[in-house]
């Protein structure tokens, strides 16, 4: 009997350690041109936006998760000569930001429903990659949002 209760509290602790994953949200990421009056006018860039999920409990451990899956795709977006800045947008995945997993923003109407509404509150972090025009080198950034930070990230 007690062989089997400790057989059986392995399997729930296994089985308890979730997976991380990351889901992207093809509604919520688009390639654009800016078209601002300043030094981007005319310059392309891309944006993803991810869902994560069973996020790390550690700092380090996160921002090396969520830079390995922003830098599989950096190479091949800045393979366009004209590519200027690549930004990865990462949500904490719950009942809200799942929301939008198949659904594009709903502006209007009574019950508006907008991503990027939401960043403030299940933001986790942005890592941003421009290149730098003189040199044509890649600089990769990233920025924690204040909700992860609290939450000890």
């Amino acid at each position: 009997m007690k062989k089997s209760l400790i057989f059986l509290t392995i399997i729930t602790m296994v089985s308890c350690e979730s997976k991380i994953s990351f889901t992207f949200l093809p509604e919520h990421s688009a390639t654009g041109i800016y078209n601002r009056d300043n030094e981007n006018k005319g310059k392309k860039y891309v944006y993803y936006s991810v869902l994560v999920n069973n996020l790390p409990k550690e700092k380090k451990d996160l921002e090396k998760l969520l830079s390995f899956y922003h830098l599989k795709f950096r190479d091949s977006i800045f393979n366009n000569p004209d590519m200027d800045t690549f930004l990865t947008w990462f949500y904490q995945k719950n009942h809200t930001t799942s929301y939008f997993i198949n659904k594009a923003d709903d502006p209007g109407g009574f019950s508006s429903e907008i991503l990027s509404d939401y960043y403030e509150k299940f933001g986790i972090a942005t890592i941003k990659t421009t290149r730098i025009r003189e040199t044509n080198e890649l600089k990769t950034e990233i920025t924690f949002t204040k909700s992860a930070i609290k939450n000890n990230y």
